[in-house]
């Protein structure tokens, strides 16, 4: 057994690696942490030896502490090494592979999958590459397997980031991954070659296992529960439609559909007693052997193949550190503490993957496996006390009833506790907290533990063997799942309560887990008072943070938010108010919400969670699939928005959403006045809008706001064509601030325009490395020669705009 020294240098470690992955250090700190380590590393040789060994242990845990410091950084620099990123450009490339994952499907017909062992061939010549690609295909017939060999032409990009202050870590995301470029194929005939002649080794033959079961889900399945299924058994839950996935998200059930610890753990329990069960019908064997280590050992191989089936995700991985560590201390025997086995697993993971901290699913896992670990015991003995003190003898003569009782009453109560420690964490990464979560998962993570997911392995088991065996289980989990959805269904609907939230900041999670920890340390009178002041100082934030917006009489604020190949702009008026113009969107259909994960994400950042104004300049894609999440979140007030003929879905879906909140725009100019702010709305031609894009395009609102004297001009994606025509109509667009048109497109800005209009500066929406290859060298030229000063978000990140007393001052993200 690990002695307590042994455990203090796993907690310096694993306090190293968590500090250095919030200070994240610079270049300019880094021989100061590699001086301070050679300096302890020396100290601590020099007092083991010839000093005195008390203050060993001092200097060479703070050693230890510094050494993790440097181990992150030499782990990071190894993705700094040239890789097929470095490829990446805005013309087509040759690109050789092997399919390196398991092909996962959507129920479009979409195709997502990595490619290991890159070739990329750029200007005739063929260049070997390092690091994993990730591809998307769309409109592909190729029935692409795990280890084909393909050969195709795309465009090479980088992953990027948005960058606004809160916005999710892609890029490091992919990195944790081994991926470091991203492709995109449209048609079948961007596929050259495709061969079969990689198709060797273990993995091959496990993912054959793997598509030999998927096809006979996909193919023997009645229902759409099917992709339930599946996702369950191999972690692919891109066919699972939208509502039902939401719906996981809105009940707090979302975690079942992942492969990571729950998984894992259900997994291992049933195969343990599975192998118990087959082992003991040999008398002579259990004589003769421990069948309990035998058990333990099968466990812990079935749960690599597993990891090997699911495609050695990394999150599977960490589970079978996890476990695995756990089930070598029973089989040595040094298992007693748990909790110290607990730490022992995460000194493993982090030593194996040190991105871990900055994962939220490892955040998750680990936090609830210390709440079980911790509180289960005390939560188990109360209750058992309470059944076995309780007067009625009702219980005592039903032992199986009283037995289910117990389990479902520890189940909630373990619950309760695990979701108390673990909101934080969900609310600074997910800014969703679902109070009923404890009560719904008391309910279904039963059935999905003691059901559905061994059902799945009797599934997987029989689809190989004995297919008419494994359909009747098929469908008997099906109508499992189906009638535990209809719960999930009836419990959102009936009982669920659940919200968005602001983002905490680090001092206020810090100060949730003192109060939760004061209070169950709370019969003394120190951690009482502790309580009590954590919970003022947690209020105090609160306050502080709704009360300070409406603080800055005299300022207007601009947010240009960073949000890819598209356009949002948050305006702040002196009083506080806010308006939202455009909330950016993908062109695609995807479970990526631009308005939910970049521009909520920004805002609940900012602390805020309500948007008074919401003005949707023109409804193409880029401009209003956005703003459908901020619309039905954030409780505007109004919705301006164009009235057109136009007969798109988009549109129509917004108007219909929206109809009670959705004021129309008139052509006739429009006058606002918030806050002290003026709001100038211009008159344009929406009549005779259809479908054609760039009808659309010059149908788009124009806005002018004013404070101070200082003006910004909204121009939508207008053309030169509407420019002429307002210059000819004597429209007053001289503008300090002008925010280009079209994210820089060259049919827009025209000379003419610019020499009305003479503004001071610019600003861009634009996306990094964009398929248009936006904004244009001429209008960017055209602003030069005019003496513009240029932002840009694909450059710049987030770009905020202060206008107070007269007075502007820009900021950017991006230094």
């Amino acid at each position: 057994m690990l002695n307590d020294f042994s455990l203090v240098l796993i907690f310096a470690f694993i306090g190293g690696i968590m500090v250095a992955s919030i200070l994240q250090p610079s270049l300019n700190t880094q021989p100061y942490i590699v001086g301070g380590l050679i300096l302890f590393s020396c100290s601590s040789f020099y007092i083991y030896f010839f000093r005195d060994k008390r203050f060993f242990k001092v200097i060479f845990t703070i050693t230890i502490f510094l050494a993790s410091f440097v181990y992150l950084q030499a782990r990071s620099d190894l993705g700094k090494q040239y890789t097929v990123g470095d490829y990446a450009s805005d013309k087509n490339l040759l690109i050789e592979g092997i399919i390196s994952s398991p092909v996962k499907r959507d129920d479009r017909g979409g195709v997502k999958f990595e490619l290991s062992k890159c070739v990329v061939t750029r200007a005739g010549v063929k260049f070997v590459t390092t690091g994993n690609i990730q591809v998307i295909a769309r409109k592909i017939s190729h029935a692409l397997e795990y280890g084909d060999l393909i050969e195709f032409q795309a465009r090479l990009r980088i992953p990027t980031n948005s960058k606004n202050p809160g916005a999710f870590d892609y890029i490091s995301y992919l990195k944790r991954r081994g991926i470091y470029a991203l492709a995109s194929i449209y048609k079948d005939d961007k596929i050259v070659s495709l061969t079969k002649s990689h198709k060797t080794g273990m993995m091959y033959y496990v993912n054959r296992l793997r598509k030999r079961t998927n096809d006979f889900i996909y193919s023997r399945g009645k229902s759409i529960n099917k992709y339930i299924i599946s996702a369950l058994l191999f972690g692919n839950s891109r066919q699972i439609n939208k509502s039902a996935h939401d719906l996981f998200v809105k009940t707090g059930t979302s975690h079942i559909l992942a492969i990571s610890g729950l998984h894992m753990g259900v997994i291992s329990l049933f195969i343990y007693y599975l192998s118990i069960f087959f082992l003991k019908r040999g008398e002579k064997f259990t004589l003769k052997h421990n069948i309990i280590k035998i058990a333990y050992s099968i466990t812990f191989f079935s749960l690599i193949f597993y990891s090997l089936l699911v495609g050695m995700r990394v999150s599977s991985i960490r589970a079978v550190i996890m476990i695995g560590v756990y089930i070598l201390a029973l089989l040595f025997d040094r298992a007693q503490n748990t909790l110290r086995t607990m730490f022992v697993a995460a000194f493993f993971i982090l030593l194996a993957f040190p991105g871990s901290l900055r994962d939220v699913s490892f955040l998750l896992s680990f936090t609830a496996v210390f709440a079980i670990l911790y509180f289960y015991p005390k939560i188990g003995s109360r209750i058992d006390s309470y059944f076995e003190l309780s007067s009625s003898n009702y219980f005592r003569k039903r032992s199986l009833l009283q037995s289910v009782l117990k389990s479902i009453i520890v189940v909630f109560v373990l619950s309760c506790v695990i979701n108390l420690l673990i909101l934080p964490i969900i609310m600074y990464n997910f800014n969703y907290v679902t109070l009923t979560s404890p009560l719904i998962n008391a309910i279904t993570i039963p059935i999905y533990s003691l059901f559905v997911i061994p059902m799945n392995f009797v599934i997987f088991f029989f689809s190989l063997f004995y297919p008419a065996v494994g359909e009747f289980f098929l469908h008997l989990n099906e109508d499992v799942i189906r009638w535990t959805y209809y719960t999930l269904k009836f419990l959102n609907e009936h009982i669920n309560y659940s919200f968005y939230t602001v983002t905490p900041t680090p001092l206020e999670i810090a100060l949730y887990f003192l109060l939760v920890y004061s209070i169950f340390k709370a019969r003394e009178r120190t951690f009482r008072i502790s309580a009590v002041i954590c919970a003022l100082l947690l209020l105090a934030s609160g306050y502080y943070y709704n009360v300070k917006p409406y603080s800055d009489k005299n300022i207007l604020t601009v947010d240009f938010i960073d949000v890819g190949q598209g356009e949002s702009s948050l305006i702040t008026f002196p009083n506080g108010k806010r308006m939202l113009i455009d909330g950016g969107g993908s062109r695609w259909k995807s479970r990526f919400d631009v308005g939910r994960d970049v521009v909520a994400k920004y805002l609940w950042k900012r602390r805020i969670n309500k948007v008074d104004y919401i003005l949707s300049t023109h409804p193409h894609p880029d401009h209003i699939n956005g703003l459908f999440f901020i619309a039905e979140n954030f409780s505007p007030e109004k919705i301006f928005i164009g009235k057109y003929d136009y007969d798109k879905k988009i549109y129509k879906n917004f108007l219909r959403k929206n109809s009670e909140k959705i004021e129309y725009l008139g052509s006739m100019n429009s006058k606002l006045e918030i806050g002290g702010a003026k709001i100038t709305i211009l008159k344009y031609d929406q009549s005779g809008v259809r479908s054609r894009s760039i009808d659309v395009n010059r149908s788009s609102i124009i806005v002018i706001v004013e404070q101070s004297g200082k003006k910004i001009l909204f121009t939508g994606d207008t053309d030169s064509v509407i420019e002429a025509r307002l210059i000819a109509k004597g429209e007053e667009l001289d503008c300090d601030v002008l925010k280009v048109a079209h994210h820089g497109s060259r049919t827009s800005t025209s000379d003419g325009f610019l020499e009305v209009a003479s503004p001071k500066y610019a600003v861009i929406s634009v996306g990094e490395n964009n398929y248009f290859h936006l904004p244009a060298e001429e209008t960017v030229a055209r602003l030069v020669e005019n003496g513009v000063k240029i932002y840009r978000t694909d450059r710049d990140g987030l770009i905020t705009l202060k206008v107070s007393d007269g007075e502007m001052s820009f900021s950017t993200m991006v230094p």
